[in-house]
């Protein structure tokens, strides 16, 4: 289940909420006490849909790397493309995005069980890769010119994988945990975000002859908790990293032949 937040309608909501923060007068000190209490509560509701809004509006534009070794439902190639926002709602501070994946698969072997609340299914996958990229860009942000582009790619390829992956569903919460491996492995990511108050630049390359990830994902109401581990085998990997935002200033690098090593350095002030 998803949920879709419109947060012009939630700062109409808190409007509306401040319209009726109109404190009356009574004889009676109970009524007037029990008056203020109501005149609060409408303050707190308000005050939450304002900062859901704040919260959203922050975050719609951040960009999540995630690096799971993909293995593909079906063989061939699959085309994936998502927009959102417009131009009437970019000028009123929203963010207008795009983004796209292509996936080519050139053999599969799976299987997809559930019995009950119980789930399963597995994988072994041969000659296969995908590319994603996503982009963001919004002028406005609380009313003021703010421009701000965001923009990831990312993409890995393989000689061969598999997966395998169980869980429970419960209804207000699921629980899975998904292990996958490939061999033969390449893969990179680069993330650019560009704004006034910040600025973030990373790229990351590699190749790996075995590489393997183990991630246990818990969702309820929702919410949604992700915990991965992963490791390679005869890997090689270089990647910069580069950061400069509000209250911090950030610069790394690492390097990898079979053990990798790193250096960043961040500067909080």
């Amino acid at each position: 289940m998803n949920i879709i937040l419109d947060t012009e309608q939630c700062n109409r909501i808190a409007d509306a909420l401040a319209n009726l923060q109109q404190s009356q007068s009574f004889s009676d000190p109970n009524l007037q006490a029990r008056d203020h209490q109501i005149q609060n509560q409408i303050h707190l509701i308000e005050n939450f849909f304002r900062r859901l809004s704040t919260m959203v509006e922050n975050n719609e534009n951040r960009l999540i790397f995630n690096q799971d070794i993909y293995v593909g439902s079906h063989t061939g190639l699959t085309v994936n493309t998502n927009s959102s926002g417009s131009i009437p709602s970019l000028l009123k501070g929203k963010a207008l995005g795009a983004k796209a994946n292509l996936a080519y698969t050139g053999m599969l072997v799976g299987s997809a069980k559930s019995i009950g609340p119980f789930f399963g299914q597995a994988g072994i996958s041969a000659i296969e890769g995908n590319i994603s990229g996503k982009a963001s860009f919004r002028i406005l942000k609380d009313k003021k010119l703010y421009p701000e582009l965001n923009l990831q790619a990312q993409g890995n390829a393989h000689i061969a994988a598999a997966s395998v992956m169980g869980g429970v569903n419960l209804g207000m919460v699921q629980t899975s945990i998904r292990t996958a491996a490939e061999v033969g492995a390449v893969y990179g990511h680069a993330t650019a975000v560009l704004a006034p108050e910040k600025q973030v630049l990373s790229a990351q390359v590699g190749a790996a002859a075995v590489r393997g990830e183990c991630v246990l994902a818990i969702e309820l109401a929702n919410i949604k908790v992700t915990i991965g581990i992963s490791g390679s085998l005869g890997s090689v990997e270089a990647g910069v990293h580069y950061s400069n935002e509000p209250g911090s200033w950030e610069i790394g690098t690492n390097a990898a032949l079979f053990a990798g090593g790193g250096l960043r350095i961040r500067v909080d002030y």
